[in-house]
């Protein structure tokens, strides 16, 4: 869809109440079940080194994701598109998130979409950029980036949190831009170089939410270790913009503030 101006409209972030995920390297343990781990992944032919599981259990990610849309609150004028995107499982290993999400969430979506496995900023990009050919005009969704998983590869891990971004085809105080290979010339971006779809996220909602947000101009969002042709996203902020309506949620207990993980330049 041509001519599609595509804004951040709100968001929220649900952090892991049993805190920050505490990992552990499967090829170097001595034992156990981890151990039998990287003996079945090897026997695939991977190599388990940088392979790491989460050494303790996860809250749920559809929990994590409730807790998200709660603090993000309905949409204005109706339905809405829910996206989920996801790094990976989390070991809830039989069920999908996604159908638990719609069903306990008090207002309507109007499409429903999950997406697995996505790694660094390149899945966010990628939805971004669908969305913005097919919201119609005046038309809502709301992304579900959770990085939140029982495995991760080395160095960029799961954060273990899920954040939620609500998009709208229309006038908004951020624009939103998604792209890949050469970034727009804006030479006063400020860049951060993100790991996980969501660990990036994390980190700008604390920039975005703060009073004077609009007037440091715009963030570049990408991953330091993509190359020249790799997926980005760019926020700019609308004439007049104030600060954005984002902050962490209570999920039972106090939820542990992530470390952020992307590097602002």
């Amino acid at each position: 869809m041509t001519g599609t101006r595509l804004c951040l409209e709100a968001t929220a972030l649900a952090a892991d109440p049993l805190g920050p995920p505490r990992f552990q390297d499967i090829a170097t343990a001595a034992g156990g079940p981890l151990a039998g781990m990287a003996r079945h992944v090897r026997r695939l032919g991977v190599p388990a080194e940088g392979v790491h599981m989460a050494a303790a259990p996860l809250t749920s990610t559809a929990d994590l994701a409730l807790a998200a849309l709660r603090r993000l609150g309905p949409p204005p004028g109706g339905g809405e598109t829910l996206v989920l995107l996801q790094s990976g499982y989390d070991q809830e290993h039989h069920t999908v998130p996604l159908p638990r999400v719609s069903q306990e969430t008090e207002w309507e979506f109007t499409e429903e979409f999950g997406v697995s496995h996505a790694t660094g900023p390149g899945g966010c990009a990628a939805v971004f950029a669908l969305l913005a050919r097919v919201l119609a005009p005046g038309a809502r969704a709301t992304v579900l980036i959770a990085d939140h998983s029982e495995y991760g590869f080395a160095p960029a891990l799961p954060s273990g949190v899920v954040v939620a971004v609500r998009l709208v085809n229309g006038p908004g105080p951020w624009r939103l831009t998604p792209g890949r290979g050469a970034a727009p010339s804006a030479a006063s971006a400020r860049r951060i170089d993100t790991g996980g779809p969501a660990s990036g996220w994390a980190y700008a909602l604390g920039l975005l939410s703060a009073r004077d947000a609009a007037s440091h101009g715009p963030l570049l969002m990408c991953d330091a270790a993509e190359p020249a042709d790799g997926p980005w996203t760019l926020l700019e902020p609308a004439p007049g913009a104030g600060p954005l309506r984002t902050g962490p949620v209570r999920t039972g207990a106090e939820p542990v503030a992530p470390l952020p993980t992307g590097a602002e330049r």
